[in-house]
């Protein structure tokens, strides 16, 4: 717990990175300069109001973030949900659950296709150690709905347990908010989901560049159109493989 005048997400996120450097607790100078860099870059991110495309991508992820929240009965378990959020640090993909072995990435978007913009073959590819990955797709509407802000709040009455299990939700919750920027607590814009609006595509269903020697694709639009998506009952597996496993201590 942080004292009285020390900033909770900010300690929490330094030594979090310290354990990761340093699994077995012994730390040295070189770990802790090397974290505080870290989060020093973090904390000094411009403070510039972000862009609404910012917003919406922020929405997308906190919106699939409080459904899986909400869907999971054990405190464990929910934050095993939010600690698979971004990671310590910005991830190429947006949510990996080590508790179920499922990467997802979230791409979010206010037109009438699922067209949606990747920034690198790693956001569609299955990390090492994982069984399943998909991107998550949602078409939102703008003008009436929710805040980033209003899901924020949503989230933290969503957490259960003991007054000491809410708090570390709490504090896990804020740590991936400074991490995932501003944006997360932006209250300028409000979305709801069109209808049909989530669907979810295996990593492989997603459109990527073809190959070709000495090229590297960097960034593209992904159109879904012609992708198959997941049947609601693989989506209930999806879900249910998240929200229902035994989870791990976050």
């Amino acid at each position: 717990r942080a004292d009285d005048g020390v900033e909770a997400p900010a300690l929490s996120l330094i030594l979090d990175r310290l354990f990761d450097h340093s699994p077995s607790g012994t730390f040295s100078a070189s770990h802790l300069a090397s974290v505080l860099d870290e989060v020093e870059e973090i904390m000094r991110r411009p403070r510039k109001p972000p862009s609404k495309e910012e917003v919406l991508g922020a929405w997308g992820e906190l919106r699939l973030i409080l459904m899986l929240v909400q869907s999971a009965g054990d405190p464990t378990v929910q934050r095993a949900i939010v600690s698979g959020w971004e990671g310590e640090v910005r991830e190429k993909l947006d949510c990996r659950f080590f508790h179920a072995r499922w990467a997802i990435e979230v791409k979010t978007t206010m037109g009438l296709s699922r067209e949606h913009h990747l920034h690198g073959i790693g956001q569609v590819t299955l990390p090492p150690g994982f069984d399943s990955g998909a991107l998550a797709s949602l078409m939102v509407e703008e003008g009436e709905g929710l805040t980033c802000l209003d899901l924020l709040g949503m989230l933290e009455q969503a957490a259960r347990g003991s007054d000491a299990e809410r708090i570390g939700f709490s504090e896990l919750l804020a740590t991936r908010v400074l991490v995932r920027g501003p944006e997360c607590e932006d209250e300028r814009y409000a979305f709801q989901l069109a209808q049909n609006g989530l669907e979810f595509y295996d990593f492989e269903q997603v459109p990527v560049p073809g190959e070709a020697d000495g090229v590297t694709p960097i960034e593209w639009l992904s159109d879904l159109s012609s992708s198959t998506s997941l049947t609601s009952s693989e989506v209930d597996v999806l879900v249910g493989s998240i929200t229902e496993g035994s989870g791990s201590s976050a």
